[in-house]
């Protein structure tokens, strides 16, 4: 079939039209003169053959003063000679002059009218005959779309102008080929992913992720703030079996264009444009949810808005009076690194970028600060380059729902009333276990760094429990008793308020479980510490 219609016929009409006019002035000659010839030969008439003969000539002019136009002929003014797609959104491509759409793995059946204009241009660019350009609106003819068939595998769309523009002859009329192709695998296919949430202030509940945020306001809800507590990277594996850590950005336009559903907005995270999620992968994505006093019983499943009343009759099912053993002295200890965990979320300032896979992280220059200066146990999150007991396992992390991260780092015996961390028979050295067998997503964070924060292990399987450089600070200052962690617990040591602050004696924070022993679990109760002037 050819889909190509050639539109102006002006300069060959013109031409007929003048063959025409030509054609018909002769045969009126040739009939006249013919008449002539018949009358002189009857009547022998010699002024009516003089008369005939003026009027030929009369004829003939008038042939002769017919309107000529020339074979190269300037085409009319508004004769479009080339045309390029305004294509914004890119998704045509060329082929030996075809354009094509292509939507892999969707049946042309089953495509309708009305989803083709959204994914097609609607204007063209087109260059006139007298050297003009403009920017034309289009409209498509869909007629091929319903003679489509199971059997078809292409379907062509053409393009049609405003009226009062046509193509000069031998310039193709626009048109796109829709075809239906089967997607291929792609080694930027995503086959899996986890969020790469470092602060873990998402929750997980039946397959969706929540953010909740309820005693913020519309006006809490800052950019600033969201991205703050979002993740800013994904850990996904790949079509061809690799891991990598892809960055995304978030749509927040639905919380000032949109209500809530349910309560809930819906956050779509962006993958970088290279990257596509395969079939069936769900899409990355956060429910979130806000507002002032709001509480409710269950979260994140059914919901039952409470009032004050209800809501301190809930918590009191689970308040608990707290017990202090006899005998017992119980010391609290608030610790400040590089930030002061009061006022700040972390311990430590954390830089973005670089090599270290879009993670936020904490370096030596943010860590070796405060209660950590130069010491074997590093507190804060995202730590880099102080080994795996420094990292934390990350309780989100399949392989710390399977290891311990941090088992054998004190020796089992107090020394002078205190724990020491353990360093002998180069246990600070060991490798981390069982790594080989989890993918570096389910490892805990960044421990491709636990060696050296500027240089990535290429097994992370022999990332060592303490770095290098953490144990050395040790020595170079405290030589051998920089093992003891009783700075950490004696109230007597003294390191300033901007470094550690001590409260002597505090009471209520256990329970007694069935058999017997004392314990806190953070699962189930919060604790939250009342200050009196009796306490330093």
């Amino acid at each position: 079939m050819n889909f190509f219609v050639q539109r102006d016929r002006n300069k060959q009409t013109k031409h007929a039209k003048t063959n025409n006019r030509k054609q018909g002035l002769w045969q009126k000659t040739l009939c006249l003169l013919l008449c002539i010839a018949l009358f002189g030969t009857n009547i022998g008439g010699i002024s009516t053959i003089a008369a005939a003969a003026e009027d030929t000539a009369n004829v003939l002019a008038d042939t002769e003063n017919v309107e000529k136009i020339p074979e190269d002929a300037a085409p009319p003014d508004n004769d479009i000679i080339g045309w390029t797609w305004t294509d914004e959104k890119g998704i045509l491509h060329e082929n030996e002059g075809e354009w094509y759409l292509t939507l892999p793995d969707m049946e042309l059946q089953d495509v309708t009218e009305e989803q083709l204009p959204e994914m097609l241009p609607k204007e063209i660019s087109v260059t006139m005959t007298d050297g003009t350009t403009e920017t034309l609106p289009i409209t498509w003819d869909m007629s091929a779309l319903q003679e489509i068939s199971a059997a078809n595998e292409v379907c062509p769309l053409t393009a049609n102008l405003p009226e009062g523009y046509t193509f000069q002859e031998g310039t193709a009329q626009p048109r796109v080929v829709f075809v239906q192709q089967e997607s291929k695998p792609s080694d930027n296919d995503i086959a899996a992913w986890e969020w790469v949430d470092e602060e873990e202030f998402l929750t997980e509940y039946e397959g969706e992720w929540y953010l909740s945020l309820p005693g913020a306001t519309a006006e809490d809800l800052t950019e600033e703030l969201l991205n703050g507590m979002l993740p800013q990277a994904l850990a996904v594996t790949l079509g061809d079996g690799t891991t990598e850590t892809l960055p995304v950005t978030w749509d927040m336009s639905v919380l000032w264009e949109t209500s809530a559903t349910n309560g809930l907005y819906r956050l779509n995270a962006a993958l970088p444009d290279e990257y596509r999620l395969k079939d069936g992968v769900k899409a990355p994505y956060v429910l979130l949810e806000y507002g002032g006093a709001e509480v409710y019983a269950i979260f994140p499943g059914n919901r039952e808005l409470l009032t004050e009343d209800e809501l301190n009759q809930e918590l009191a099912k689970h308040q608990v009076h707290g017990i202090t053993p006899a005998g017992t002295t119980i010391n609290l200890f608030d610790y400040v690194a590089d930030n002061d965990g009061a006022i700040a979320k972390d311990l430590t300032t954390k830089s973005t970028g670089g090599i270290y896979n879009n993670y936020s992280v904490a370096k030596s220059d943010e860590w070796n600060k405060g209660i950590n200066k130069n010491r074997l146990l590093i507190f804060g999150d995202s730590i880099i380059g102080a080994g795996y007991w420094n990292n934390g396992a990350g309780a989100g992390r399949k392989w710390a729902r399977e290891n311990t991260n941090t088992k054998g780092i004190v020796e089992p015996v107090l020394v002078d009333g205190y724990p020491n961390i353990n360093i002998e028979d180069d246990n600070a050295k060991k490798p981390i276990a069982n790594a080989e067998n989890y993918k570096e997503s389910e490892l805990p964070f960044c421990l491709g760094w636990a060696a050296d924060e500027n240089q990535k292990l290429d097994n992370l399987s022999a990332a060592p429990a303490l770095s290098e450089k953490v144990i050395d600070n040790n020595k170079r200052h405290y030589g051998t008793t920089g093992t003891s962690l009783d700075y950490l617990f004696n109230p007597t040591i003294n390191l300033g308020d901007n470094v550690k602050r001590s409260y002597k004696n505090v009471t209520g924070l256990f329970q007694v479980d069935e058999d017997g022993y004392y314990y806190y679990d953070a699962r189930k109760n919060f604790a939250e510490f009342q200050k009196s002037t009796d306490d330093a």
